[in-house]
């Protein structure tokens, strides 16, 4: 189930709108302890916000979600969801 829910998420980051990467990322994180999701975050970034106002004006949303995603839901999903 985890790799068809990342193999989906790297999918949908290609063809679907960013919001549905992100419900992917979100089950993801929340059912497993999943790495997989900061490639995918960095992945939506590259792809659909490029740098074109420049380096500095570069905000990595996806990325710093995912980064919330893993290390900010582990005691949630350690305490109340089994793996």
């Amino acid at each position: 189930m985890r790799i068809l829910l990342g193999l989906g998420a790297v999918c949908s980051a290609f063809v679907a709108p960013p919001i549905v990467t992100f419900l992917l990322m979100l089950v993801l994180s929340l059912r497993y302890a999943a790495w997989e999701v900061l490639f995918i975050g960095f992945l939506v970034d590259c792809l659909w916000f490029p740098q074109s106002a420049g380096f500095l004006g570069f905000m990595p949303v996806f990325t710093l979600a995912a980064i919330i995603l893993v290390w900010g839901i582990e005691p949630l999903r350690k305490e109340f969801l089994t793996q």
